[in-house]
C-alpha cells in the first residue's frame, strides 16, 4: 500500500480472527505556486517541476520537485539559490502547495581577453566563471537567529566552450560547499550537515551537415554522491549521446 504513493500511513492491527486495515490518504493537490521568483518566469520554473494540480501530494515527490528547480538555478548561475516547500490544508483532504524562492546573489566574470592563443579566436573560445559567499539567518520559533537550511557559504563554477570549425565543445566544473539541512525522519527533528561536493560536465558535437550533428555528453563526470535534500540522492554519473536535428 505505501508503495502506491497514496496513503501517508498504514497500520495493521488484529481485532479477534480479523486483520484490520487503517489507512490515511495522502492529499490531492490543489493548487501549486510559486513565490520569490524574478530572474526565472513561472513557465520556466513549472516546465521542470512534474507535481501538478490534482495529482496525489507524498513527501517525496516535493522534495525531488525541489531538487529540480535547484538544478535549474544552478544552470543559471545561481548557485545559493534556496527553496522552501510550504503546505497549506484545505478542506476534503487537499493542499495547497506553495515553492518559496531565494534566488540568492549572483557573481559572474564581465569580460576576459585571451593573449597568445594560436589555434583558437577570441570569437571562438569562452571563459564564465561565478562565484557566491553568503551568509544567511533567519529567525527561529524562539526569535533567535539561526542560520537558513540548504545554504551554501561558498559556491561557484567556471565553464569554458568553444569550436574548431565543425567541432564544438565545453567543459564545466562547479563547486557547492556544506550546507545545513533537517532530518524530519527521526523525533525531535535533527539538523545535519550535507557535505560539498564537485559537478564536472563536458560535451563535444559534430556537424555533419547543415542542420545535422552527432554529439555526446557526460554528467557528474567525478561520480560524486551528493545530497541536495537530506535523504534524497542525486544522479550518478552519466553519459549520453546521439544524433540531432536542427530542421534546417
Amino acid at each position: 500500500l505505501f508503495v502506491t504513493g497514496l496513503f501517508a500511513d498504514v497500520k495493521l492491527t488484529r481485532e479477534g480472527n480479523f486483520l484490520v486495515v487503517r489507512v490515511v490518504e495522502n492529499p490531492i493537490i490543489n493548487r501549486i505556486a510559486l513565490e520569490g521568483n524574478s530572474k526565472l518566469s513561472d513557465k520556466d520554473i513549472n516546465s521542470e517541476i512534474q507535481l501538478r494540480p490534482r495529482v496525489v501530494y507524498t513527501r517525496s515527490r516535493v522534495q525531488n520537485d525541489v531538487r529540480r528547480i535547484l538544478e535549474l538555478y544552478r544552470r543559471h548561475g545561481r548557485f545559493a539559490a534556496t527553496v522552501e516547500p510550504k503546505v497549506i490544508q484545505l478542506s476534503e483532504n487537499r493542499v495547497d502547495l506553495v515553492f518559496e524562492i531565494n534566488e540568492g546573489p549572483s557573481t559572474g566574470v564581465r569580460s576576459i581577453n585571451f593573449v597568445g592563443n594560436r589555434w583558437f579566436g577570441d570569437g571562438t573560445l569562452r571563459l564564465s566563471a561565478n562565484y557566491a559567499y553568503l551568509h544567511a539567518s533567519e529567525p527561529s520559533a524562539s526569535g533567535l537567529q539561526v542560520k537558513e537550511v540548504r545554504r551554501p557559504k561558498h559556491s561557484g563554477s567556471v565553464l569554458v566552450d568553444g569550436s574548431i570549425g565543425k567541432l564544438t565543445y565545453g567543459v564545466s566544473v562547479a563547486y557547492v560547499g556544506d550546507r545545513i539541512d533537517t532530518n524530519f525522519d527521526v523525533f525531535p527533528a535533527q539538523t545535519v550537515v550535507l557535505q560539498s561536493y564537485w559537478l564536472a560536465g563536458a560535451r563535444l558535437a559534430y556537424a555533419i551537415r547543415p542542420g545535422i550533428e552527432v554529439f555526446g555528453r557526460i554528467s557528474n563526470a567525478l561520480d560524486q554522491h551528493y545530497e541536495d535534500v537530506f535523504g534524497y540522492r542525486t544522479e550518478p554519473r552519466a553519459a549520453y549521446a546521439g544524433i540531432r536535428l536542427s530542421g534546417r
